[in-house]
């Protein structure tokens, strides 16, 4: 991102943005660009909603299973991310605070690590991107609860979106 503010405005330079580079200046001081004065828009590539992860030993079928089992276990289960300030983290403090959760948040130096921790149930959530999600939920190796995007994915037909059971998520 420091080498696409810095470069010369010649339209030459493309640059794609993931969900981490709009995060960034919201939660680190010194950032080298402000997204809205230093780029323009061009347009969406693409969208690749989440999955909410659970690892096959958390006995919850569903988010109110989920969210009742944190409640009764407070402190107990544990949701990895690729880092403080990650799509992750801030997913998984939303839902702390909208459903009253008591969820430990564990952060990762990446989301291969977290994702790796899931499996191997170090932590027992994990939101993580349909792409990498799915092969492992075919699997039987993680279970998705739900996912983020406002429809049911068409990958995962039988999967709700969060919204369902949490309206305003």
């Amino acid at each position: 991102m420091d080498l696409a503010v810095k470069a010369p405005p010649t339209g030459y330079t493309l640059v794609v943005l993931g969900n981490s580079q709009a995060i960034v200046p919201s939660v680190h001081v010194n950032v080298p660009y402000k997204l809205d004065r230093d780029f323009a828009y061009v347009s969406m590539v693409a969208s690749v909603p989440n999955a909410l992860l659970l690892h096959p030993s958390v006995p919850a079928q569903n988010i109110g299973e989920f969210v009742a089992l944190a409640k009764a276990k407070p402190g107990t289960l544990r949701w990895g991310s690729g880092g403080s300030g990650s799509s992750g983290h801030l997913a998984c403090e939303l839902f702390r605070s909208m459903t009253g959760a008591d969820i430990v948040h564990v952060p990762y130096k990446g989301a291969a690590l977290a994702i790796t921790a899931l499996l191997a149930n170090e932590v027992q959530a994990y939101v993580s991107n349909l792409v990498n999600a799915v092969p492992q939920v075919q699997a039987g190796k993680l279970r998705a609860l739900a996912v983020t995007s406002a429809t049911r994915s068409s990958v995962l037909p039988s999967v709700p979106t969060i919204a369902e059971t949490v309206p305003g998520i």
